[in-house]
């Protein structure tokens, strides 16, 4: 939590402690930066394998899972990556 403090002549200003629960939520998110997951996991859901291309235009980006990309796509969201516009989801087999 930040604070600012604005010096005013004849006031006195007390400080504001931080609650515990906000300290316990930074000390969290700290604990999980820089951790990563594998690369060939899905990255919305990070529990399926990467098999799905979204494909916008004559490019695409494979970076979730069949089932993600096609909610992304029948929920008429952007692709992850660039943002533009996804018109065609195609499930990849290696």
């Amino acid at each position: 939590m930040f604070c600012f403090f604005i010096d005013v002549p004849g006031e006195q200003v007390e400080e504001e402690e931080e609650d515990e629960s906000e300290e316990d939520e930074e000390e969290k998110k700290e604990e999980h930066r820089g951790e990563t997951f594998p690369p060939e996991m899905c990255v919305l859901c990070l529990t399926e394998p990467r098999n799905a291309s979204i494909v916008h235009g004559q490019t695409g980006h494979q970076i979730c899972c069949i089932g993600c990309a096609e909610r992304l796509k029948k929920d008429k969201k952007k692709c992850p990556v660039c943002r533009k516009k996804i018109k065609l989801v195609v499930k990849n087999f290696f």
